[in-house]
């Protein structure tokens, strides 16, 4: 992943954005999705619909402006080039997003998790002396 940003004078500007996936990593991406169920099934990482819904994440005032699929030596991937408006609204993480449907139903369950409760805790055994 590479993330270019040309700022302009004013605070707006330019995102080039880059991401490439290796074909172990496609493949295992797309098991993850379809176990997530008929919504995560039709998530592709590729898609031009994921690069435009990733808008949202960058940040208010971000607009997606063009991308195209990518072959490289080391996999398949997507250039998208989104603009923005105010350079101090963006939140651009170093971490990729997964890509939609994917990580979905893991976090689903890990809100149903109790949370913890020290008046729950079993006491620790006993050593006998």
């Amino acid at each position: 992943m590479t993330t270019v940003l040309k700022v302009n004078g004013d605070g707006s500007g330019t995102i080039d954005h880059r991401m490439v996936y290796t074909k172990a990593a496609l493949a295992q991406l797309k098991s993850f999705s379809s176990l997530g169920g008929s919504r995560a099934a039709a998530a592709d990482p590729l898609s031009e619909q994921q690069a435009i819904d990733m808008t949202a994440s960058i940040g208010p005032g971000v607009t997606y402006t063009s991308s195209e699929l990518i072959t490289t030596p080391l996999g398949q991937g997507r250039d998208t080039i989104y603009t923005f408006t105010d350079v101090s609204t963006l939140r651009i993480s170093t971490q990729p997003a997964a890509p939609g449907g994917v990580g979905r139903a893991r976090r689903a369950r890990c809100r149903r998790r109790r949370p913890f409760d020290p008046r729950r805790r079993t006491p620790p055994a006993k050593s006998a002396r």
